[in-house]
C-alpha cells in the first residue's frame, strides 16, 4: 500500500472514526452480555473485549496523529482535503464552496494529498499499517451492524 493510499484512507476514516468507536463500545457490551446469557469461556470473553479495547485505542491516537498532521497542512490544501475526504464533496461541489475553479481545486486536492502522503511517517509506521489492513474487515463489519441497528 503506497503513502497515497494510506493518506486517502486516513482522510476518509477521519470523519468515521467517532462511529467506530461508538461501534466499539456496543460490541464489547454485547460481547459481555452474551456471554453472562449463554455461559461463554469467561476467560476468552475478556480477552475478545481487551482487544476491542485496544482496538478503540489505536484508533483514538491514531485519529489525535491525524488531526495533528492535518493541522499542520498548508491552509488551501487543509480545506479541500477535509471538504472532499471527510464530507464527501465533489470537485465540483467544493469549487462552489470556496469559489475557485474546479482545475485550481483538483490542483490542490493533488498537491494537498502528496503534501499530506509525504508526511504520513509522522503518523503511521509499518505496524501501524499492517494493524489497520488486519482490523479494516472487522471495522467494517462493526460499522455495517452499526448501521443496521440505527436503520
Amino acid at each position: 500500500m503506497n503513502k497515497t493510499a494510506i493518506a486517502k484512507t486516513l482522510l476518509t476514516a477521519l470523519s468515521k472514526v467517532e462511529r467506530f468507536l461508538a461501534a466499539i463500545d456496543t460490541s464489547i457490551i454485547n460481547q459481555a452480555q452474551y456471554s453472562y446469557q449463554h455461559y461463554r469461556d469467561t476467560q476468552k470473553t475478556i480477552e475478545d473485549i481487551l482487544a476491542s479495547i485496544e482496538t478503540k485505542k489505536f484508533l483514538h491516537n491514531l485519529r489525535i496523529k491525524t488531526e495533528r498532521l492535518l493541522e499542520t497542512t498548508p491552509h488551501k490544501f487543509r480545506r479541500v482535503l477535509i471538504l472532499a475526504y471527510m464530507h464527501q464533496l465533489t470537485t465540483k461541489k467544493i469549487a462552489e464552496v470556496i469559489k475557485k475553479t474546479e482545475r485550481t481545486v483538483f490542483r490542490h486536492l493533488s498537491d494537498g494529498l502528496k503534501w499530506f502522503a509525504d508526511r504520513i511517517d509522522t503518523v503511521v509506521d509499518n505496524y501501524d499499517i499492517a494493524y489497520i489492513l488486519t482490523e479494516e474487515a472487522w471495522l467494517r463489519n462493526i460499522y455495517n451492524r452499526m448501521q443496521q441497528n440505527m436503520s
